[in-house]
């Protein structure tokens, strides 16, 4: 069922209901009041469907109250979905269309003509079996703001989320609607922004957070138990390549980049390459090309130095990949033999090996040579870290601006290790692991190739055990090879 929650805006109701019903509104619905407003005049346009429900005097009108108490009621409906009162249907037919489009993928949101398809606004459909995990509609720790992020970091993290491009419900919010005055809903709303958002942090560092995680793992392995059909994960990925280039790249690097470009788009994955260029500050270039990735849509970043040349399976078997921060190990530009682990750019982990299905081994830290980073690890570190929000400068587009933090900085330590290993710690530190794949053989580009096999490293360490790592085909489970 819709829920159409609303404050003392009766006359947006009204014509948002008649609107509604001249779009198609084939399915029921519930407009929630506040407790002395007058419904009379909503009564002849209401859907066919659909009721009135008035707040108990005694109850808070925040909007997170409003929703979970309305899912309290009714716990066991197929869908559940909410429009706003500031949101507007164009598109005939929409409310079937993105009841369908959640039916298959856990939540679908639209066109809202303002920040789709990188937010989730204006009319948004969840699966009921979603909200069960969650066990409610809305972090109950907060009033009224965060709703979005809390399921966009969900939607994103675990494949939930998709944006119909092709349906359009307007938000007509003052911010971006000039004939749209600031009222007292609105008001309201903004009141509690920071409270909200010290709530929503503070909740998500706890074991119920972490609970819900683990209950949404469970949702996606369910109606995914052939996980390890790797290649069917990476053509569900999109991928941004980003590259801060100093001055020019290495011949190696574009003959990998085009065969790359060419496989992916084979695959039927969608990608975007994106640059820096001539920036003498290494760390400030990278987090330009963060921030232009999260203000994208695309689902993964990968960042590759302009001296690097890679098989362009290497980068198919990073989006194969379930580790959110997953890279391979270029070696330094010295002439060392594979043994030494002084040659190559990664900081083990003590103790243990640690390795998972495809052979990825857990470190420490790695650098970013060509290293796999999900959306949702910069989204986290963002909500932990607001103190590196930056204002970046004058010409960057306000989408970009908006995500532009110092997500990589140059660490005050004993052994300035560099901003790629300040970011793996501080990914480890909010409770993420970094990973590195020890098939992969990149070309590190000087005055002459210098190139390695990791997996000696590894055999003389005796970090290897039982791990067999050459005994299947490396890219058999992934690029489809004999």
């Amino acid at each position: 069922m819709w829920i159409l929650p609303s404050l003392n805006r009766i006359d947006r109701v009204r014509a948002l209901l008649v609107q509604m019903v001249a779009t198609g509104l084939s399915t029921p619905g519930l407009v929630l009041l506040g407790a002395r407003e007058d419904p009379g005049t909503l009564v002849e346009v209401l859907p066919p469907g659909w009721q009135i429900e008035l707040d108990h005097p005694l109850t808070p009108c925040s909007l997170v109250y409003r929703l979970n108490r309305s899912f309290a009621l009714v716990p066991d409906r197929d869908w559940y979905g909410l429009i706003a009162d500031d949101n507007w249907p164009v598109t005939p037919g929409w409310d079937v269309k993105l009841i369908e489009a959640a039916t298959r993928t856990g939540i679908a949101s639209c066109d809202d003509g303002w920040q789709a398809p990188r937010r989730m606004h204006s009319a948004v459909v969840w699966r009921g079996d979603i909200l069960r995990a969650a066990g409610f509609w809305v972090p109950p720790c907060m009033r009224h703001n965060y709703i979005d992020d809390f399921w966009e970091t969900i939607g994103r993290r675990f494949g939930f989320w998709t944006c119909l491009p092709d349906v359009r419900v307007e938000h007509r919010h003052w911010k971006r609607d000039a004939t749209v005055s600031k009222d007292t809903t609105y008001e309201r709303g903004e009141a509690t922004l920071m409270a909200d958002y010290h709530a929503f942090v503070a909740w998500t560092k706890t074991e119920d957070h972490s609970a819900i995680v683990e209950r949404f793992s469970a949702i996606k392995l369910a109606a995914n138990p052939a996980q390890g059909d790797r290649l069917t994960r990476a053509r569900s990925r999109s991928v941004f390549i980003a590259t801060p280039m100093a001055r020019h790249p290495v011949r190696q690097y574009t003959a990998s980049l085009v065969k790359t470009i060419g496989l992916l788009g084979g695959l039927g994955i969608r990608s975007y390459v994106q640059t820096v260029v001539g920036s003498s500050n290494l760390p400030r270039a990278r987090n330009e090309l963060v921030a232009a990735f999260l203000a994208s849509d695309f689902t993964d970043m990968i960042f590759i130095d302009d001296d690097m040349g890679w098989d362009p399976k290497d980068l198919v078997r990073l989006l194969a990949s379930d580790k959110p921060v997953i890279g391979g190990v270029g070696v330094k530009k010295v002439e060392r033999p594979d043994t030494d682990p002084g040659r190559w750019c990664f900081f083990p982990l003590q103790g243990d090996l640690n390795q998972d299905a495809m052979g990825a081994i857990e470190v420490k830290g790695v650098g970013t040579g060509f290293l796999k980073i999900e959306r949702r690890v910069f989204e986290e570190l963002a909500l932990h870290h607001p103190d590196w929000k930056r204002n970046g400068w004058p010409n960057m587009p306000e989408a970009a601006r908006r995500w532009y933090y110092r997500f990589f900085m140059f660490p005050d330590d004993i052994d300035e290790t560099g901003e790629d290993f300040f970011f793996c710690n501080a990914w480890r530190e909010i409770g993420g692991s970094v990973w590195i794949d020890p098939t992969i053989r990149l070309e590190h580009v000087g005055e002459k190739s210098f190139s390695g096999d990791l997996a000696a490293l590894m055999e003389a360490e005796g970090t290897r055990h039982d791990a067999n790592l050459n005994d299947e085909p490396r890219h058999a489970a992934v690029a489809g090879e004999p």
